[in-house]
């Protein structure tokens, strides 16, 4: 059996014959462009910890999660509102979770912000100890201090 990505819907009765990674997250039409507009917001900051110290997200950042950028900025309902609100991603370890999950918090707040919908946005981290939500934190701190708009 072929696995077809779906669009505009979480649910896939052949998710079990999934092959790679970015085949488990549904495609979007990203009516708004919602969904490239944070992709492109997300490649801005720049790294500031580890092998990829340096460069720019967008650089280093992999197919699937820029597909998973794109889906839940752009997957919207008739309005233009997002219909993914909540997100839950099971990620391996040392796949880069910590950074993308403070890339994901650190440009939803700026895209907030740009769009003039708040300075403030709300960033659940779940973590199993206070070290690990401090190094999620401690990449979102260090990108604002390294960019010399945000870190006034």
């Amino acid at each position: 059996m072929t696995y077809i990505r779906p669009i505009d819907t979480p649910t896939n009765p052949n998710w079990a014959y999934a092959t790679e990674p970015l085949d488990l997250i549904p495609r979007t039409s990203d009516p708004t462009g919602a969904g490239q507009r944070m992709v492109d917001l997300c490649s801005l900051p720049t790294l500031t910890q580890g092998q990829y110290a340096g460069q720019a997200f967008g650089d280093t950042m992999l197919p699937w999660q820029r597909e998973l950028i794109r889906y839940i900025w752009g997957h919207t309902d008739a309005n233009g509102d997002r219909i993914t609100r909540t997100l839950f991603c099971k990620i391996g370890k040392g796949a880069g979770k910590s950074t993308f999950a403070a890339m994901l918090a650190l440009c939803h707040v700026m895209d907030l912000a740009m769009r003039g919908e708040g300075y403030r946005g709300l960033v659940l981290l779940l973590s199993p100890t206070i070290s690990t939500a401090d190094s999620v934190m401690g990449h979102v701190v260090e990108a604002i201090k390294f960019d010399p708009e945000l870190a006034g």
